[in-house]
Order: C-alpha cells, then structure tokens, then sequence
C-alpha cells in the first residue's frame, strides 16, 4: 500500500475524531465509511484499516483508549498556544527533528550544516544511482578545510539542534 494512501485514510480518521469526539471503532468505521475515498471497501476491509490506525496512533501517542472509546490526543501546543520555534519542530518530549542535517567533517572534526554546503554526487543519473546501489552516497567539500569526501546518508547525517539544546544541563 502507498504511503500517500495510508495518510489519507489517517487524515481522514482524525478529522472524525475531531469533530465528533471519543467514539469506539465500530462508530469510527461507520463514520468513515461514509466518506468518499473509503466508499468502495467492504465493512471486514474498514475495520482492518480502522484497527491498524488505532493500534499505530497508541504507538505514537497520538491517540489513548479509554475503555472502547478512542480519544485524540490534543497536542500541547494546542492547548497552550505555544508555536514551536521556525525551523524547529518537537516531536516527542525524547527528542527534535529539526530543519538543519548535518555531519562531522572526517578531516578536520568540524559540524558542516548541509543547508550551507553543495552536496553532489559522481553520477548524475538517479536511475543509474539506484541500480548500482550507492544512491544514499553524496560529496561535500568541508568549508573550513577544503578536503571533499564521501559521506553516507543513511549514517553519518544527523540533525543539527538549535544553539540552546546543545548545552548540557
């Protein structure tokens, strides 16, 4: 299944849960079922979809059962009015994801921050990337000490916190 297919069908359950409140997965499914792009499935199909949205949301914490009824979560900055800072955006009370990736120079031992370098890559074919399997592999040339290497998405970017998270308490 699509990525784009299963945030649809999430979009929609929230919106249900917004509007009318804690209901149990029989009404949630009955009030989905009602919805266009959920129309063509039979009632064995919804309740699978609804089962798996509930079960992934208790994991993410965006959703809590209270008995049979499931309850949306309000985010903290709902409720408080509080906007996360541009740039920034708080996912757990664990950690942030911020706008700004970056990674350790292998030479030098310095932060470079992605959005200030060019990143480029040998082979300028995506298709030709993938087949040959190095399509997470890029090349940067460190500001500060001019040595290019090769670095690996997968691992060696990491995300570059703001100034004040980086102090230890």
């Amino acid at each position: 299944m699509p990525f784009d297919k299963r945030t649809e069908r999430a979009r929609i359950y929230i919106s249900i849960l917004k509007k009318q409140g804690d209901l149990t997965n029989v009404q949630l499914r009955k009030s989905a079922s009602a919805h266009p792009a959920l129309k063509d499935f039979s009632e064995h199909t919804q309740d699978k979809y609804v089962d798996r949205f509930i079960e992934y949301g208790e994991y993410l914490g965006i959703l809590s059962r209270q008995g049979r009824k499931i309850r949306l979560l309000d985010s903290e900055f709902e409720e408080s009015g509080v906007q996360p800072k541009a740039g920034q955006v708080i996912l757990h009370d664990d950690g942030f994801l911020t706008s700004r990736a970056g990674l350790r120079c292998r030479h030098c031992m310095t932060t470079i921050d992605l959005t200030q370098v060019k990143v480029w890559r040998r082979i300028k074919s995506d298709t030709l990337l993938r087949v040959l399997h190095v399509h997470h592999f890029f090349w940067v040339t460190c500001p500060n000490c001019k040595v290019k290497a090769r670095y690996d998405m997968n691992e060696d970017v990491k995300p570059i916190l703001p100034d004040d998270l980086r102090q230890a308490p």
